[in-house]
Formats: C-alpha cells, sequence, structure tokens
C-alpha cells in the first residue's frame, strides 16, 4: 500500500497532485450505519483528503484507500492496549494526515476519539499545558496522542492526569497487533448510536468542569451529526 505523500519544506521531491474530483463509485448520500462502513466504501474509489499549506500550496495527498489501510493497521495494534470498549482517546487536532488515521483507527477499534486544541502561540506554553491538562482531565481519556512537535506539551499535561497511555503516533505504531487484530478478524467498531450516547457524557463533562467554549461547540456538533 502506499504510503501518504507528503511534501516538507527544502525537499525536491516530485509536484504533489490532488485526489481526483471525478470519482470511480457512485455518490452515497449518507445511508450508512457507522462511519467506518462510509470509509470502507470511499475507499474503493480513487478520491480523498488533500492538505494546503498557509500558502495555498498542496502539502499532502491522502487517498480514502490509503486512509483506511493505515486506520486498520493502527486500530489493530491499539487493540493490543486492552481498553474497555468506548475508552476515550485524545487526540491533538493538527490538521495533519495523522489526525485522520488516529481518527479513525479509533472508531475501528470501538474507541472515541477526543480530540483537543493544537493552538499554542495565543496563549503562550504555560496557558496551552494548562489548557490540556483540564481536558485530559474532564475527558477522562485512557490515552493521548500527539504529533511529535506537540508532545512535549502534551507529556507535561498529562503528567499529573494517571493516563496510562501517551506518546507520539510512531510510538503506538510500534505496538504488536492485539489478539483479535493479528488474524485479520472483525473489528469491534461504534456504531452511530454507541458514539452518540458516549459524546454526550463527553459533553456533559465539559458542562460540567469546563469553560472550554472551542471544545463544547464541537462536541455538540459531532453529538449532532451522529443523532
Amino acid at each position: 500500500m502506499e504510503e501518504v505523500a507528503l511534501r516538507r519544506s527544502g525537499e525536491h521531491v516530485r509536484e504533489l497532485q490532488p485526489t481526483p474530483t471525478e470519482n470511480t463509485v457512485a455518490f452515497r448520500a449518507g445511508d450508512f450505519s457507522t462511519l467506518c462502513e462510509a470509509l470502507d466504501y470511499a475507499a474503493l474509489g480513487q478520491t480523498g483528503c488533500n492538505f494546503y499549506g498557509s500558502r495555498g500550496e498542496l502539502s499532502a495527498v491522502l487517498p480514502y484507500a490509503n486512509l483506511r489501510h493505515h486506520a486498520v493497521s493502527l486500530a489493530r495494534k491499539l487493540l493490543s492496549l486492552k481498553l474497555d470498549r468506548g475508552a476515550r482517546v485524545a487526540i491533538i487536532a493538527e490538521t495533519d494526515p495523522n489526525f485522520h488515521r488516529v481518527f479513525f483507527a479509533c472508531q475501528y477499534a470501538g474507541l472515541v476519539p477526543v480530540p483537543v486544541s493544537a493552538s499554542t502561540f495565543m496563549s503562550g506554553r504555560d496557558a496551552y499545558v494548562a489548557q490540556l491538562k483540564a481536558l485530559l482531565r474532564v475527558s477522562q481519556a485512557s490515552v493521548a496522542i500527539a504529533p511529535s512537535e506537540f508532545y512535549p506539551f502534551l507529556a507535561e499535561a498529562a503528567e499529573d492526569a494517571d493516563i496510562p497511555h501517551v506518546g507520539t503516533l510512531e510510538s503506538f505504531e510500534q505496538l504488536r497487533f492485539g489478539w483479535d487484530g493479528a488474524a485479520g478478524g472483525p473489528l469491534s467498531q461504534l456504531n452511530f448510536g454507541n458514539q452518540a450516547a458516549l459524546n454526550l457524557n463527553v459533553f456533559r463533562d465539559f458542562c460540567r468542569h469546563s469553560h472550554n467554549i472551542a471544545g463544547l461547540t464541537c462536541i455538540v456538533k459531532l453529538t449532532d451529526s451522529i443523532r
């Protein structure tokens, strides 16, 4: 399976091409029972996600077929952590293909992804770490994952949060497959009803313990979209 295509500053690489606009599979207007089922279908086509830099240049290309391949592989590795179904996975929400990989890996593994803010420059390091601490606490995350450049902030925030598993995506990719993942068996993905109920619990926790309006808005929209 071909890896995600990336353009890094200073590298001389072939010009990236965005995924096609016209697809090779018929359009389906939301008649899927799970997000995983939707990605399974999208992966049959040739379209995907395209990522652009601050100057409008194409910086990464992630076809849905590649996204599914990476997400399923990571989901089987997350199973080795032996987490409860519906356990929460905090993810630093950087605009990056890896966020999509972890988000959908959680879906396939029956875990609940909890995106947390990646904005450090507005408030400064100390305020950002304090915000992460609050979000990790109220989300009751069992796992926390960050891009390498954000990992120092996450590691500091997680010191007193009693989170069993904290690391970069690369560290989680080093895990062995879970016992029910090695043989390529079916994964225990969440359906929309499970996801809605679990997200409502997260939403209630945020209401009781947090004034993070951006976080509340994000969870409200996600919960409404999957009812």
